[in-house]
C-alpha cells in the first residue's frame, strides 16, 4: 500500500525536466528498462556511495528483478535528491510533495550518462552497435586535399592528396594508386563490414571536374572507414594515415599479404551462431528491401542537389554576362555622334550608369559562385555520403551472396551427396574406403567453419544494419544544411538587388525625363548626375 502511495505522490507531484531528459539518455534503445547494473554504473559515477546507491535500488526494485522502469527511475532519482539535500532515505517523505517539485539530485550530466550507456551496452551486448550519431561523427574528422603541383617523371605524372585525419593526429600525402592497395587489404581483412566503393580510374586524361570529383568521392571514402568503430581501430587503417613515404599503397599490400580475415580473431566468430536468431535471418532480407528503397529517395535527391548547383552556376555566368555586355555598352561611342543623337545627351550619360552598375552584375556572379560551392560542399556532399554508405550496404550484401552463402550451400551439398553415398553402401553391406572416409570428414570440418561464417556474416551484417540506421540521424542535418544555405544565399541576393534598385530607378527617371524635355522643347535637370569621369559607385 506505501508503495502504490509513494508512486500516486510520483504522480501528482511536479516531475521535473530533469528526470524526463535523464530518462532518455539512460534507457538503452531496445528496451523501456534499466538494468541495475548500469544504474549502479551512472550513480555512482555522480560520486554516491556505492551503498547507498544499493540502498535506494532495493526500495525501488522490490521484486528483485535486477531492472527498472521509467516511474521506479523517477522514484530513484527522488530518493537520490532527499538524500543530497540531508534527509532520511525513507520514501515516506515523498508524500509530503504533493504537487510541488520533486527533489533534484546532483549527477553527472545527461551527455555523460548517454556515454556510460553506451559503453554499457557494447560491452554487456555484442550484437548492439552502442553508438549515437554524434559519438560516430566524433570518431574523426577528415580532410582531403588536393596538392597543387604534380609528382613524379615527366611520362608518369600523377597527382597526390594531403590527407588529415583528427583521430590520429597525421597529415600525409597519397596518390590514387596508395588508396587502391589500402581498399584491397582492408576489404580483405573486413569481408562483412561497410567498405565503401572507391571511385573509378580515369580512362583517357584527367579535366578539372575529374580530379575535384575524385577528390570528394575519395574524402567520403576516408570519411565511412574513420566514422567505422571497428575499422578506425584496424593496424590496416593506422598505417595508412600515419605512414610517410612513397608507394604506400605498395608498402600495404606487402606488409599485410598474408593477412587473415575478421572471422579467424574476431571474439564472436565461434559464438555467433548463438547469436543469431531466425529473426535476424527475417529482419536481413527485409533490411535489403529497405536499403534498396532507401538508396532510390538518396539518388532522387542527389538530383535535386546536383540540379540546384546547376542553377547557381547557371546564374552566376548569366550575371557575368550582365557585367560584361554593359561595360561593352559604356564603352560604345557610336550612338553618341551628331548624326544619330542631334542635341540630346541621354546616351552619354547612359554609358556612364552601365560603367557604374556593371560591378554589381559581377559581385552578383561572384556570390553566386560562392552559393554554389556551399550547395556543392552541403546538403549534396552530405547526400552523396549517404548514398555511399548504402550502395556499400549493398555491395556488402552481394559479397556474402557470393562468397558465404553459397559456398555453404556448396559444401553442405558435397557432404549430403558423400552421406547419401555412404548409407547406400552400407545397405549392400559395404563400407567406405579410407580414402573416402577422410574425404568426408574433411568436408564435414570444412562445411562446419563454412556454418560458422555464414552465422558470423549475419552478425556482422545486423551490426552493419544498426550503423546504417544511426546514420539515419543525418537526414535532418541534411535539410538544415540545405535551409540554411538558401537563405543565406538569397539574403545576399537581395541586399545586392535592393542596393542596385536606386540606381537603376534614377536611370529610368532620367530617361523618361530627358525625353519629355525634348519633345517639349526645354531642358530638365538629370534626377542621378554622378561625375561621367569618375570610378566611383555610388555602392561604395
Amino acid at each position: 500500500k506505501r508503495q502504490t502511495k509513494v508512486m500516486a505522490a510520483l504522480s501528482t507531484g511536479s516531475i521535473p525536466a530533469f528526470y524526463s531528459e535523464f530518462y532518455d539518455a539512460i534507457c538503452p534503445t531496445s528496451s523501456s528498462k534499466i538494468p541495475k547494473a548500469l544504474w549502479m554504473k551512472v550513480v555512482i559515477s555522480g560520486h554516491v556511495a556505492e551503498s547507498t546507491a544499493e540502498e535506494i535500488w532495493n526500495i525501488c526494485d522490490p521484486s528483485k528483478s535486477q531492472q527498472i522502469g521509467r516511474d521506479q527511475l523517477y522514484k530513484s532519482l527522488a530518493l537520490l535528491g532527499l538524500i543530497q539535500k540531508g534527509k532520511p532515505l525513507d520514501e515516506k517523505v515523498l508524500l509530503n510533495y504533493g504537487d510541488k517539485e520533486l527533489p533534484v539530485p546532483s549527477l553527472v550530466a545527461t551527455s555523460e550518462v548517454r556515454d556510460i550507456c553506451s559503453r554499457f551496452i557494447r560491452a554487456t551486448n555484442p550484437t548492439e552497435l552502442g553508438y549515437s550519431y554524434d559519438e560516430l561523427k566524433s570518431l574523426d574528422d577528415i580532410k582531403v586535399t588536393l596538392l597543387p603541383e604534380k609528382k613524379g617523371t615527366l611520362l608518369n605524372r600523377h597527382n597526390e592528396y594531403n590527407i588529415e585525419s583528427r583521430h590520429f593526429g597525421s597529415s600525409v600525402s597519397r596518390r590514387y594508386n596508395d588508396f587502391v592497395g589500402f581498399h584491397q587489404v582492408i576489404l580483405a581483412r573486413y569481408p562483412y563490414r561497410l567498405i565503401p566503393s572507391l571511385p573509378p580510374k580515369a580512362l583517357f586524361g584527367q579535366s578539372d571536374e575529374f580530379i575535384e570529383q575524385r577528390r570528394r568521392c575519395l574524402k567520403r571514402y576516408l570519411t565511412l572507414i574513420c566514422r567505422h568503430p571497428t575499422l578506425i581501430r584496424d593496424d590496416v587503417v593506422r598505417y595508412f594515415f600515419t605512414t610517410v613515404g612513397q608507394d604506400v599503397g605498395a608498402r600495404i599490400k606487402e606488409k599485410y599479404k598474408n593477412t587473415l580475415d575478421e572471422f579467424t580473431f574476431h571474439p564472436q566468430a565461434d559464438t555467433a551462431v548463438d547469436l543469431v536468431t531466425s529473426q535476424h535471418r527475417m529482419k536481413y532480407e527485409r533490411i535489403k528491401e529497405q536499403i534498396s528503397l532507401m538508396l532510390k529517395i538518396m539518388n532522387s535527391l542527389s538530383v535535386v542537389g546536383q540540379n540546384m548547383e546547376s542553377r547557381t552556376q547557371a546564374f552566376s555566368e548569366d550575371m557575368k554576362t550582365c557585367a560584361h555586355e554593359l561595360n561593352s555598352l559604356s564603352n560604345e561611342a557610336v550612338l553618341t555622334t551628331p548624326w544619330t543623337s542631334s542635341r540630346d545627351d541621354t546616351w552619354d550619360r547612359m554609358r556612364s550608369d552601365f560603367r557604374q552598375i556593371a560591378p554589381q552584375f559581377n559581385t552578383l556572379a561572384s556570390k553566386a559562385m560562392i552559393q554554389a560551392e556551399d550547395e556543392a560542399n552541403g546538403f549534396f556532399e552530405g547526400v552523396s555520403l549517404f548514398i555511399d554508405h548504402l550502395a556499400a550496404y549493398q555491395e556488402l550484401c552481394l559479397r556474402r551472396e557470393k562468397f558465404v552463402h553459397t559456398k555453404h550451400q556448396k559444401a553442405l551439398s558435397k557432404v549430403k551427396t558423400m552421406e547419401k553415398y555412404k548409407g547406400h553402401l552400407e545397405a549392400q553391406g559395404k563400407a567406405m574406403s579410407s580414402q573416402q572416409e577422410n574425404k568426408l570428414a574433411k568436408n564435414d570440418d570444412e562445411l562446419a567453419i563454412l556454418e560458422k561464417r555464414n552465422f558470423f556474416s549475419l552478425f556482422c551484417l545486423d551490426l552493419e544494419a544498426q550503423l546504417i540506421h544511426v546514420n539515419l540521424s543525418q537526414l535532418p542535418e541534411m535539410l538544415q544544411v540545405l535551409v540554411d544555405s538558401q537563405m543565406s544565399g538569397h539574403q545576399n541576393y537581395y541586399k545586392l538587388w535592393e542596393d542596385m534598385k536606386p540606381l537603376v530607378d534614377a536611370m529610368s527617371s532620367f530617361s523618361h525625363t530627358n525625353l519629355s524635355s525634348l519633345t517639349l522643347g526645354s531642358t530638365r535637370p538629370r534626377v542621378l548626375s554622378p561625375d561621367p569621369t569618375s570610378n566611383s559607385s555610388p555602392f561604395s
